[in-house]
Protein backbone atom coordinates (compact mmCIF):
# COMPACT_ATOMS: atom_id res chain seq x y z
CA UNK A 1 0.00 0.00 0.00
CA UNK A 2 2.87 2.37 0.83
CA UNK A 3 4.45 1.85 -2.61
CA UNK A 4 1.08 2.64 -4.25
CA UNK A 5 0.96 6.00 -2.42
CA UNK A 6 4.53 6.81 -3.47
CA UNK A 7 3.72 6.02 -7.11
CA UNK A 8 0.48 8.02 -6.91
CA UNK A 9 2.33 11.04 -5.49
CA UNK A 10 5.04 10.73 -8.13
CA UNK A 11 2.46 10.62 -10.94
CA UNK A 12 0.58 13.57 -9.45
CA UNK A 13 3.79 15.58 -9.25
CA UNK A 14 4.71 14.61 -12.80
CA UNK A 15 1.26 15.63 -14.04
CA UNK A 16 1.54 19.07 -12.46
CA UNK A 17 5.08 19.49 -13.81
CA UNK A 18 3.87 18.65 -17.32
CA UNK A 19 0.97 21.09 -17.00
CA UNK A 20 3.40 23.79 -15.86
CA UNK A 21 5.79 23.00 -18.71
CA UNK A 22 2.94 23.03 -21.21
CA UNK A 23 1.90 26.49 -20.04
CA UNK A 24 5.43 27.74 -20.72
CA UNK A 25 5.40 26.24 -24.21
CA UNK A 26 1.82 27.31 -24.93
CA UNK A 27 2.72 30.39 -26.91
CA UNK A 28 4.93 28.31 -29.22
CA UNK A 29 2.20 25.72 -29.88
CA UNK A 30 -0.74 28.01 -30.55
CA UNK A 31 -2.35 27.51 -27.14
CA UNK A 32 -3.62 30.61 -25.41
CA UNK A 33 -4.61 31.59 -21.91
CA UNK A 34 -7.95 33.38 -21.60
CA UNK A 35 -9.58 35.15 -18.69
CA UNK A 36 -12.58 34.02 -16.68
CA UNK A 37 -14.80 36.80 -18.10
CA UNK A 38 -13.83 35.75 -21.64
CA UNK A 39 -14.75 32.14 -20.86
CA UNK A 40 -18.06 33.20 -19.31
CA UNK A 41 -18.92 35.22 -22.42
CA UNK A 42 -17.97 32.34 -24.74
CA UNK A 43 -20.05 29.92 -22.65
CA UNK A 44 -23.09 32.20 -22.96
CA UNK A 45 -22.60 32.17 -26.74
CA UNK A 46 -22.11 28.36 -26.68
CA UNK A 47 -18.79 28.78 -28.48
CA UNK A 48 -16.63 26.92 -25.95
CA UNK A 49 -16.51 23.59 -24.17
CA UNK A 50 -15.12 23.93 -20.66
CA UNK A 51 -13.37 20.79 -19.42
CA UNK A 52 -12.45 20.23 -15.79
CA UNK A 53 -9.46 17.87 -15.68
CA UNK A 54 -9.60 17.08 -11.96
CA UNK A 55 -10.65 13.74 -10.50
CA UNK A 56 -14.37 13.07 -10.30
CA UNK A 57 -14.23 13.49 -6.51
CA UNK A 58 -12.65 16.95 -6.86
CA UNK A 59 -15.11 17.83 -9.61
CA UNK A 60 -18.08 16.88 -7.43
CA UNK A 61 -16.80 19.19 -4.68
CA UNK A 62 -16.15 22.25 -6.84
CA UNK A 63 -16.68 22.92 -10.49
CA UNK A 64 -17.77 25.66 -12.85
CA UNK A 65 -21.42 25.19 -13.84
CA UNK A 66 -21.67 24.17 -17.49
CA UNK A 67 -18.29 22.42 -17.49
CA UNK A 68 -17.77 18.71 -18.06
CA UNK A 69 -15.37 16.45 -16.16
CA UNK A 70 -12.66 14.46 -17.90
CA UNK A 71 -9.95 13.45 -15.42
CA UNK A 72 -6.40 13.55 -16.80
CA UNK A 73 -6.06 9.78 -16.66
CA UNK A 74 -9.08 9.45 -18.99
CA UNK A 75 -8.11 12.18 -21.46
CA UNK A 76 -6.84 9.85 -24.21
CA UNK A 77 -9.70 7.36 -23.96
CA UNK A 78 -12.72 9.60 -23.39
CA UNK A 79 -15.64 9.87 -25.76
CA UNK A 80 -16.76 13.16 -24.16
CA UNK A 81 -14.71 15.42 -26.43
CA UNK A 82 -16.55 16.48 -29.58
CA UNK A 83 -15.47 14.97 -32.88
CA UNK A 84 -16.53 18.13 -34.69
CA UNK A 85 -13.88 20.83 -34.30
CA UNK A 86 -16.21 23.86 -34.39
CA UNK A 87 -15.84 24.90 -30.72
CA UNK A 88 -13.00 26.13 -28.62
CA UNK A 89 -12.03 23.81 -25.79
CA UNK A 90 -10.72 25.20 -22.50
CA UNK A 91 -9.21 22.95 -19.84
CA UNK A 92 -8.97 23.92 -16.21
CA UNK A 93 -7.90 22.38 -12.91
CA UNK A 94 -6.92 23.53 -9.44
CA UNK A 95 -3.35 24.17 -10.58
CA UNK A 96 -0.26 23.42 -8.53
CA UNK A 97 -1.14 23.03 -4.89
Amino acid sequence: MKSFLIIKRFLSGLTFYLLFLSSILASETGLNEITAPEIKNLMKQKKILLVNSMSSIEYDRQYIPGSINIPLNEMYTTKKLPEKKDKLIAFYCMGVR
